[in-house]
């Protein structure tokens, strides 16, 4: 699947918060499997597999996978990829999985600027 890492000069915690604001903008809930793992996950997935492209954009079932890593350069090392193909919808749903995924990394890229921590990032 594919996947960013963000490379920021911050701490955990303020990491966590400002990538669970930004997924939260976009109608995200974040479940954590452990304090640096987790799911980001939006939409019905019934709503997706009984409908497909028909279940709307912003009711597509679409999930994310999130983890924080320390960076050896100090700072966090945040990584973000799709969970899913959003081939439950069809063609359209790959590319509105797609387009979300970059919607929202460019958001965070954004939001990690403005916060003056973001210092880079590599394909994931």
């Amino acid at each position: 699947m594919p996947g960013i890492s963000f490379y920021i000069k911050t701490d955990y915690d303020s990491a966590k918060n400002m990538a669970e604001a930004t997924l939260a903008s976009h109608g995200f809930t974040l479940e954590y499997i452990d304090p640096y793992n987790c799911t980001a996950e939006r939409g019905s997935k019934t709503a997706t597999m009984l409908a497909g492209a028909f279940a709307g954009k912003k009711n597509q079932h679409l999930v994310l996978s999130l983890n924080y890593s320390a960076w050896d350069q100090g700072g966090q090392v945040f990584n973000i990829c799709t969970a899913n193909t959003g081939m439950a919808a069809g063609v359209i749903g790959v590319s509105r999985l797609q387009d979300a995924f970059t919607d929202i990394t460019n958001t965070l890229r954004n939001d990690f600027t403005q916060n003056g921590v973001y210092t880079g990032e590599a394909p994931y």
